[in-house]
């Protein structure tokens, strides 16, 4: 026994009252003991949620749009497995919204919460602090080191899940103190019943099994008694999770078996987007932790947060070790995974900082000795008026859509697209922008298609094809963006998709494609036109794609400047979806060859009832020796060549064999105006 820590040795039971008696009342000289224990903290949350509130983000993440959509169409990953309540929760807060008449969606809502969430973390982390050192110096440098650090502050003015969990958190943290310092009857099973909630509204807060685990062993109680906290921590936390998971798997998903459940609880864990050693990155795990407490200029905060951890920690240590144990344990354990995880990512620092700022306060409340005793607490306490200020104009224009450049791309998408047109990104926030404030739907992933093919490259890329055909087919335009054509080098790709695989798919359509959103000389996509404006444009050029149209009785067709292919009996070719007005054109020109011999091209046209018949038809004599040539057709005295024309079609010979004797090749198809 005598080599254990002596904070692991069995004895009497240390307890916040033996601690902080002595000197609480010292502390508290002056003021009623509810202005410090409730009026100053409600004052400092107060504080806060007035920053957050006026601060409340018009610029998302794509997690955030996600939830905003899941909510207010109850659809999607509405329980979603690695944040089962968090939806959920939202949404009831929202449809309180709705009982007094709020009638918008759920975006508002969902941030108003979050801000309520933040401040009751402040709130409650300065009573937490409080009751374990009575110093209200300490407790207002860990309250307002967390209300006021740029990760839980943009967080409290965004939709995101991890708010919510932080609550729990913070209830995990004060029952663990007293587990570790004076257990009641109750202790572990309520710890249990708070990891269990925490888990069920963040699916990494499982990672509290192991703390707990120590401050089971840590607590100041026989071993006995230890097991039994063990057991009832660890059946109240498993039960609230199976509970959990079990109502919405098996009730509200409809699984008929644990396989399902279990696939459907480990899915997000299991996509293999996620580790990979910070992506061999040290930078992402240091820049998450920078960002943690402000965007720039952190250095000083953390550089303070470091002098006051090396001055007070120590004194700290003897006077509250178990307390200290669990709280370095804890940033260890959250801390070693997240720089796994996702190392560049400040929302999840949110829950593995908490217990620093805790241990922030420990320490100022040990520094006894002198003046710097007298002053630094003054001074710790006063540091989170200085971030706030710091952090404020930082949240603000992060959260300001006139500034956020994605937001501004949209605008200008929307303004080169109609609703139903195809839009081609390769993921990212763009692809919820587009339908939530844009009101564009019709947006396709690179990601999004791989996933759907479980990863298969030709099969996701046949697929994307397919789409893009048929967009075109149906009349409407294609809008690609550039990292849809260039993978960026900097952006971490979760499928092995290469550059050269993506030039091959896109060669198809490259001529075809006009630069279309172009933001500060910089080109954010390309466009297809539909087929409407082709034909009242430059007409249709075959270079290397069929634009929309559909080819049939025809065989081994090819794309060289010009679209070839041996045709059989009757081949046709059908023109896109169209909107045009034939008093607006006199003629057809049509450039092909063919050594097909003594054959006839008709082109049929259909107006808005669709249907194509010989009386709406023109005919005309090729020439069979296989050069190109150009035909220019009247259609001003055509019968049924007036109003609107919907589609065309031309039939390029009458009768093919389907060999290279009858070979035919169109290389374009213009309407004259």
């Amino acid at each position: 026994m005598a080599c254990l820590p002596s904070f692991l040795v069995y004895s009497a039971p240390m307890t916040t009252r033996t601690i902080d008696s002595a000197v609480a009342p010292a502390r508290q000289r002056g003021m009623p003991r509810w202005v410090v224990r409730w009026l100053v903290p409600l004052l400092m949350a107060a504080f806060a949620l007035a920053l957050y509130l006026s601060t409340l983000s018009g610029v998302h993440t794509f997690d955030a749009l996600s939830y905003i959509r899941d909510v207010d169409q109850r659809a999607g990953f509405f329980f979603h497995p690695h944040h089962l309540l968090y939806s959920p929760t939202g949404w009831l807060f929202w449809q309180s919204w709705r009982l007094f008449g709020y009638d918008a969606g759920s975006e508002l809502a969902l941030e108003v919460l979050n801000s309520v969430a933040g401040a009751v973390g402040g709130f409650g982390l300065y009573r937490l602090v409080l009751r374990l050192t009575g110093n209200v110096w300490a407790a207002l440098a860990a309250g307002g080191l967390l209300l006021f650090n740029y990760g839980l502050w943009y967080f409290s003015v965004e939709v995101e899940v991890y708010l919510l969990a932080l609550v729990w958190l913070l209830l995990v943290l004060r029952l663990l103190i007293t587990l570790v310092t004076r257990p009641g009857r109750w202790t572990a099973t309520l710890l249990g019943l708070c990891v269990g909630m925490a888990a069920l509204f963040h699916q990494t807060n499982g990672l509290l099994v192991p703390v707990v685990i120590a401050g089971v062993a840590l607590s100041p109680v026989g071993w006995r008694q230890r097991i039994k906290q063990l057991l009832l921590s660890g059946v109240a936390a498993g039960g609230v999770v199976a509970l959990g998971y079990s109502l919405v798997g098996f009730g509200y998903n409809g699984y008929r078996s644990l396989g399902e459940l279990r696939d459907w609880m480990l899915f997000y864990v299991e996509t293999g987007w996620w580790g990979n050693a910070v992506r061999d990155r040290w930078t992402d795990l240091g820049a998450g932790l920078g960002n943690s407490i402000s965007t720039q200029g952190a250095w000083p905060f953390w550089l303070a947060v470091v002098v006051l951890l090396g001055l007070g920690l120590p004194q700290a240590i003897r006077r509250w070790p178990r307390v200290v144990a669990i709280c370095a344990l804890w940033i260890a354990i959250f801390g070693g995974f997240f720089a796994w995880w996702e190392g560049d990512n400040i929302e999840f620092w949110i829950g593995a900082l908490l217990p620093l700022w805790l241990l922030v306060g420990v320490s100022v409340a040990s520094l006894r000795i002198g003046l710097a005793g007298r002053v630094l607490p003054v001074v710790a306490a006063a540091m989170p008026l200085a971030l706030a200020w710091h952090n404020f104009p930082l949240v603000e224009r992060r959260g300001d859509a006139s500034q956020d450049l994605q937001r501004q791309i949209a605008v200008m998408v929307r303004e080169q697209t109609s609703p139903a047109d195809l839009i081609v990104t390769p993921g990212g926030v763009m692809e919820l922008y587009l339908p939530y404030y844009e009101q564009r739907s019709y947006v396709r992933t690179l990601n999004g298609i791989l996933f759907e093919n479980n990863g298969d490259i030709p099969a996701a890329l046949g697929r994307l094809q397919y789409e893009i055909d048929a967009t075109l087919h149906a009349g409407l335009a294609v809008l690609v963006g550039r990292e849809a054509l260039e993978l960026p080098l900097d952006i971490f790709q979760r499928y092995p998709l290469r550059q050269p695989e993506l030039d091959a798919f896109w060669s198809t359509y490259r001529a075809a494609l006009q630069p279309a959103v172009i933001h500060n000389g910089t080109t954010y996509y390309w466009r297809i036109p539909n087929a409407t404006e082709l034909a009242r444009g430059a007409g249709w050029q075959w270079q290397s794609s069929r634009l929309g149209w559909e080819a049939s009785n025809v065989q081994a067709p090819t794309f060289d400047t010009e679209w070839c292919f041996n045709p059989q009996a009757d081949p046709a070719l059908l023109s896109p979806r169209l909107d045009i007005d034939g008093s607006w054109f006199r003629a057809v020109e049509v450039r092909m060859h063919t050594t097909a011999p003594h054959q006839q091209a008709q082109l049929f046209f259909a107006g808005t009832d669709g249907a194509m018949s010989d009386e709406h038809s023109v005919r005309w004599e090729l020439i069979a020796d296989g050069t190109p040539q150009t035909y220019v057709i009247p259609l001003a005295d055509v019968p049924g060549w007036t109003g609107w024309i919907t589609r065309l079609r031309l039939d390029p010979i009458a009768v093919g064999d389907g060999t290279e004797a009858t070979r035919t090749c169109v290389e374009s198809l213009r309407l004259i105006k």
